[in-house]
């Protein structure tokens, strides 16, 4: 059955054209009930757009098979050409290396931050994301929308709805498609040359038509910044230029992983022999196992023929690949192997490479360099790449003053820039980053200074109006979010819904001498995160927060082995989760300041005498309807604390994090060989 688009709206073409041409996303956000049954127009909409091939993928909670048979019952009236690619939430993992013009979103109550950033990210430049919100009947209901099942009145999930009202190159509509809000309009002349990179690689391949190794394998670059820096990469395998470690940054999606791929299969082809690919989590190398199996096949090399694969028997891998045995020519191999189970393995090694450099601690690394090629990727910019100022510690403790010089090798350094699956300036990636807080938003220097540590003051967030949309909050957010990630390994979007929702938290930053109202909210020097940890009945020992349950795991190891003689079981504590200090201002006296304030506020000895205790509030816990009312930051004679009878702290023990805790009054009641993740 044909379909009738001459009906839609002339606005909502006109957007889509546009993207087409730009080779950049629209969203488009469908209220109603039978927001589903339009979908197939959008599918149309892009054919007549001149996208050949329109691939659609269709994400639920439901389980996939029966989700899949029930939608296509009802979606066979409107177009029997219309064939979706259904995934569950559960299994979004799976899709996450492939690319889709059409990518549809329901049951947003499922959906966590990690899926909803990969459902969006595998949408290609020119295509249309269609959130579906059939409980919603009007713009008015958004602020309803519930991203957490678990907490009916969510402070993120306003936000969330409040951002889709302001995000460039959008739409929401109701279910007869009738425009009810757009975006801030966007250029319209923006034109996206799809024949440039095309034309550039054919030009790079001709220079190198004889080396047919180096040709095949540019043939599979999507840009000409990713062909260059793999040929920059063979060039130096092929010529075995040995110590000399090269590294790439740059946002999510940049292809970075699929160049570390390439280069290993390459590096096979010029008879390399033993070669190893390391990262801290197995994940992080599903893309670089299919890039080298992509870089096989160019190079005619035939599974079983010529090489087959090491599938894990580990269940948490799930049967991936973990290794490749080539046997064409001569016996040669690829393995995973994690960081720390990799050094004694070197020895015969010839090529290592690792993804996600920048989440590996810089102690393990700088000891895994030698007479062998070391090639890194690192993203720093995006839902789970790694702490951007955790990349620039690796680099400097690699640098010609470090690690290398003991090797007598050379740091090289990369950065890529254009996106795989859509054009630079898409407003989508733009809008998810600052919604999910994982972009840098850390000046390298405060205009204050460096003031002396004892004339800072602590002050409590307001959590309401830290997510309540305007721009001054989040502005705030950014900055607070950026030094709360500044020593993460993997910058979690899921950790931010527990920062605005989680109950029992409380969010604490240290501020320079504050002269006008303008300076709260300019610059943060130290932000804590703390936990109210409550009395624990007798049949029940638990601790901790739904933030990370490795943070407390240390604590609850003690707690369950001394639950019967700890005298403070019962009692309320604070857990300090987190205490980041902005990274120029560290080693200062600045942390120690902050917990100095903290441990007075908790005490009682912040109350102001000027007050009454009716008058103090508590801090912000529940959901508040209007928070644009608060300030977004609270001074501590305002509030009323908790009654806390302990503070405490869960880390990974060194001589140096020993001598912080001991110098803020810390004592250690409990150490365990675990590692805290």
């Amino acid at each position: 059955m044909s379909l009738d688009t001459d009906t839609v709206d002339k606005s909502i073409k006109k957007v889509i054209k546009l993207n087409i041409r730009s080779n950049h996303r629209a969203l488009f956000v469908i209220l109603g009930s039978k927001g589903f049954q339009k979908v197939p127009i959008f599918h149309h909409l892009l054919k007549q757009g001149k996208v050949k091939e329109v691939s659609t993928l269709w994400c639920a909670k439901e389980n996939s098979a029966s989700f899949e048979k029930n939608n296509k019952a009802n979606l066979s009236a409107t177009d029997d050409c219309f064939t979706p690619y259904y995934c569950s939430y559960s299994n979004i993992e799976d899709i996450s290396h492939r690319c889709f013009n059409l990518v549809i979103l329901q049951d947003f109550e499922a959906v966590s931050l990690h899926s909803f950033s990969v459902a969006l990210n595998v949408t290609r430049g020119g295509g249309v994301i269609v959130f579906l919100l059939h409980d919603l009947k009007d713009i008015n209901d958004l602020k309803t929308l519930n991203l957490n099942a678990e907490n009916k009145l969510s402070r993120f999930s306003k936000r969330f709805a409040l951002s889709l009202q302001s995000c460039p190159n959008s739409m929401i509509l109701d279910d007869n498609l009738n425009i009810l809000s757009s975006g801030p309009k966007l250029p319209e002349n923006q034109e996206f040359d799809k024949y440039f990179n095309k034309e550039k690689i054919e030009d790079l391949k001709l220079k190198f038509e004889k080396d047919t190794v180096i040709s095949s394998l540019l043939s599979v670059c999507q840009t000409i910044e990713q062909a260059e820096l793999l040929l920059k990469f063979l060039e130096v395998l092929k010529n075995r230029t040995f110590r000399n470690v090269f590294s790439v940054s740059s946002a999510v999606g940049r292809g970075k992983s699929a160049v570390l791929g390439l280069a290993i299969a390459g590096s096979l082809a010029f008879n390399y022999s033993n070669i190893f690919i390391s990262a801290m989590c197995y994940k992080n190398v599903n893309t670089v196992f299919k890039f080298l199996l992509k870089g096989l096949d160019v190079l005619n090399y035939k599974e079983d023929d010529d090489f087959d694969l090491i599938q894990s028997v580990n269940p948490k891998f799930k049967n991936s690949l973990t290794g490749i045995n080539v046997f064409r020519d001569h016996p040669q191999s690829v393995r995973f192997i994690f960081p720390e189970d990799i050094g004694e393995r070197l020895e015969q090694a010839e090529l290592v490479v690792f993804d996600e450099a920048a989440s590996i601690p810089v102690h393990l690394l700088k000891n895994l360099f030698g007479p062998y090629v070391v090639l890194m990727a690192s993203s720093i910019s995006g839902s789970e790449a790694s702490s951007p100022y955790l990349y620039r510690n690796m680099i400097n403790a690699l640098e010609p003053s470090g690690a290398l010089e003991s090797q007598s090798g050379k740091l090289h350094k990369f950065t890529l820039n254009d996106p795989i699956n859509y054009a630079n300036g898409d407003s989508i990636e733009s809008w998810l980053n600052r919604l999910l807080c994982v972009e840098p938003a850390i000046s390298s220097h405060l205009s204050c200074g460096f003031p002396v540590p004892d004339r800072c003051r602590l002050f409590c967030v307001n959590r309401d109006s830290l997510f309540g949309g305007s721009k001054q909050a989040e502005d705030f957010l950014q900055s607070l979010a950026s030094i709360l990630t500044s020593s993460s390994r993997i910058m979690n979007a899921d950790h931010l819904l527990n920062l605005a929702d989680s109950p029992n938290y409380q969010i604490f930053c240290l501020l320079p001498p504050l002269t006008s109202s303008k300076q709260v909210l300019s610059g943060i020097i130290c932000a804590l995160l703390v936990h109210l940890e409550h009395g624990i009945p007798d049949h029940i020992v638990h601790c901790g927060t739904n933030l990370d349950a490795s943070i407390s795991n240390c604590f609850n190891d003690w707690k369950a082995q001394n639950k019967t003689t700890a005298r403070f079981l019962p009692t309320q504590g604070a857990h300090v989760l987190n205490i980041v200090t902005h990274q120029n201002y560290r080693k200062m006296g600045y942390g120690r300041r902050a917990l100095q304030l903290l441990q007075e506020f908790y005490e009682g000895k912040c109350i102001s005498l000027d007050e009454s205790l009716e008058s103090r509030c508590k801090v912000a816990d529940g959901f508040e309807e209007n928070p644009t009312e608060s300030p977004i930051l609270q001074q501590l004679t305002e509030i009323q604390p908790d009654n806390v009878e302990y503070i405490l702290v869960s880390c990974n023990l060194s001589s140096e994090t020993l001598r912080f805790w001991k110098k803020s009054s810390f004592t250690p009641v409990y150490i365990s060989e675990k590692k805290v993740n």
